[in-house]
């Protein structure tokens, strides 16, 4: 198989993963994170990718399983920021208004806790090892007591995450409150994620996006002002409790009996497709292509929308059901990924 030569797809080697974001169990959003707190199974999370060389800041985000498809965004230059907070309209007023720096990197706004992870690897991990410094211990167990007794207090901080269903993530505790509510509010006293927030920046930036100290509020200026021109993700993860919950998956083969794809073969297998140029005949529905397509950054691939329709009576799935023949075609297509 020819050697990999894209940019974008090349970056995918374990050595480049400067972190990755995990969805929470559905529960645990529509409480607020109060009740439910765990990873939701047989994801894939997405895994963000960066030059660790020092040579370049081109990033890229690779996204194996979604609604939209298996994707590996082409490569450019971002600013990533791991949040606490509500929803934002004006990323930049939510990140400016009332800026203190709380210890280290952790800064706080008015409503939000936030460290800026910076744009390229060596970036993340000094971030990720500074915020580890930073934080708090504190074990999936006690993270499900502090929120079922909705009494978190103390100073604004943030935790991490060291044992259990959870160990690899951040939370944040913002003294003050995440809302301002004169009457009893549902997500004061209550940690929340650390999670994802990006933008793209224009290489000539990059010196400007990481102005820390007395400057550090400049490189906030980057921040777009509409939520719609940044990328919002899941909870942030760090590298080595990534690949282990991949490790901890077993896909399901789609094949019936129970077979499975075990996890650490699909994380393994993503360094195939950074090494090789790898084809796929798409398939959906037992109906395959006899043409080869080859994986290319930008491109989708096995979005839910095409499991929805079942053989041989063609019936409407729901969507879980389609998921799940979705995650079943991607596991296939990555355990098939060669290496030669």
């Amino acid at each position: 198989m020819p050697v990999q030569t894209d940019p974008t797809l090349q970056l995918i080697n374990p050595n480049n993963a400067g972190f990755g974001t995990v969805r929470l169990l559905d529960a645990a959003y529509t409480s607020d994170f109060r009740y439910n707190l765990g990873l939701k199974p047989l994801q894939m999370p997405s895994v963000y990718y960066a030059e660790n060389s020092g040579l370049s800041d081109m990033s890229s985000r690779f996204r194996p399983l979604h609604e939209h498809g298996f994707l590996s965004v082409i490569g450019n230059f971002r600013l990533y920021f791991a949040v606490a907070g509500l929803q934002m309209e004006n990323p930049r007023n939510a990140l400016t208004t009332n800026l203190e720096q709380v210890g280290g990197d952790v800064y706080k706004s008015k409503y939000y806790v936030f460290v800026k992870l910076g744009i390229n690897y060596t970036d993340f991990q000094a971030a990720l090892t500074s915020m580890r410094n930073q934080a708090a211990n504190m074990s999936t167990a006690q993270l499900i007591a502090a929120n079922a007794g909705k009494n978190v207090t103390g100073p604004t901080g943030i935790v991490y995450i060291n044992a259990g269903a959870l160990q690899g993530t951040f939370w944040a505790h913002k003294n003050s409150g995440w809302e301002f509510s004169i009457f009893s509010s549902d997500v004061n006293k209550l940690y929340r994620p650390m999670s994802l927030m990006d933008f793209p920046i224009a290489p000539g930036d990059a010196a400007t996006a990481r102005l820390s100290s007395g400057r550090y509020g400049e490189s906030l200026q980057l921040i777009p002002t509409s939520r719609r021109q940044v990328h919002h993700g899941h909870s942030i993860i760090d590298p080595a409790n990534l690949a282990a919950y991949y490790a901890a998956q077993a896909y399901p083969d789609g094949a019936g009996g129970g077979a499975t794809i075990a996890g650490a073969t699909v994380w393994n297998n993503f360094q195939r497709l950074g090494n090789y140029r790898q084809y796929i005949a798409l398939a959906s529905n037992n109906a395959l292509s006899a043409q080869r397509t080859e994986i290319v950054p930008g491109n989708e691939y096995y979005e839910r929308d095409m499991f929805k329709r079942s053989y041989p009576y063609r019936q409407r799935l729901t969507s879980d059901a389609a998921t799940a023949l979705q995650t079943s075609a991607v596991a296939n297509m990555v355990s098939g990924f060669v290496n030669v």
